[in-house]
């Protein structure tokens, strides 16, 4: 016989879901999220947490869901065991107690609903709202007189996998001057990121281009430039081999739409440190953009990604 009615055999279903004092508890969670639980089984209670709550509203009708199955179980043991009847208040206050514990303790954020607010203030939650976001203005800015600017991109499927880089090269009118799209088989994302760097500083030095602004959407590029062991040259050792098969193509320069000079790619380590010799002849600066700031160099590398 159940210990906790005293009008049926005792059985979890009947214990959990059934029973009168099961059902109360069952009927109070209902009473505070606002929704008629149906208890036919444990998994039929549990989908009232999938109801579009906000993730911190939804721990906690959760956590409440488990807190009365809990006490349920714990009511019944101190009846049998111990003699203990259990007191109502005493029994919605510990779930209140359980759920707020879990409530405040969690990073999650609740929504801007009502709903949301009075099942958070039912059981003691202090409300997370949300963080406001982070608004950064991006805006492309043109060289100053003499001076030309690279806007440098990579792009790898796979990371490590099919690559390639490009650049858009503007003065300081924000005229196009020229770009490049080349790909360079199979690598990672920070390598094709260098090579755009590489490729942006070698044209300028073939062109006599002696003020050179490059600008990449890779924070990690941009520091690797200032220290130079940052770059896992390990990885590019093991490369496929891609290094020497990869070819500059889809160049197109003002006055020029040959191919820039320089010949086969060679190994990534080479380039860069002939690179930082050119840059002794170059008055050159590197900058971080945001990618939003960069979607020319952006499109030029996916265009060649996807053309390998």
């Amino acid at each position: 016989m159940c210990d906790l009615c005293n009008k049926q055999s005792e059985s979890s279903l009947h214990l959990f879901l059934h029973c009168s004092f099961a059902t109360s508890l069952w009927q109070w969670l209902g009473d505070i999220i606002k929704i008629h639980i149906n208890v036919n089984s444990l998994i039929d209670i549990l989908e009232v947490t999938n109801r579009g709550w906000s993730p911190q509203c939804k721990l906690v009708i959760t956590s409440a869901i488990l807190n009365i199955v809990n006490l349920i179980w714990i009511s019944r043991n101190n009846l049998r065991f111990n003699n203990v009847k259990p007191s109502w208040n005493s029994v919605t206050a510990l779930i209140i107690a359980h759920v707020s514990l879990t409530g405040n303790q969690t990073v999650l954020s609740t929504g801007s609903s009502i709903a949301d607010f009075q099942i958070l203030k039912a059981f003691k939650v202090n409300i997370h709202p949300r963080r406001a976001p982070r608004i950064i203005e991006v805006i492309w800015h043109p060289p100053i007189l003499g001076w030309v600017k690279c806007n440098t991109d990579g792009s790898s499927l796979g990371n490590p996998g099919p690559s390639a880089c490009g650049g858009v090269f503007r003065n300081y009118r924000g005229d196009f001057i020229g770009c490049f799209a080349i790909s360079i088989g199979t690598a990672n994302a920070l390598k094709a990121e260098l090579w755009g760097i590489i490729f942006a500083i070698e044209v300028a030095f073939d062109r006599g281009w002696k003020n050179l602004w490059i600008e990449s959407d890779s924070m990690v590029a941009s520091w690797a430039l200032k220290s130079p062991s940052l770059i896992p040259w390990g990885v590019s050792r093991r490369s496929s081999g891609a290094d020497a098969e990869a070819t500059r193509r889809n160049m197109e320069f003002s006055g020029d739409p040959g191919r820039s000079s320089g010949g086969p790619v060679a190994p990534l380590r080479n380039r860069w440190e002939s690179c930082l010799q050119k840059l002794n002849s170059l008055n050159f600066m590197l900058t971080h953009i945001f990618r939003e700031g960069d979607h020319c160099a952006d499109k030029l590398a996916n265009l060649d990604s996807f053309n390998l």
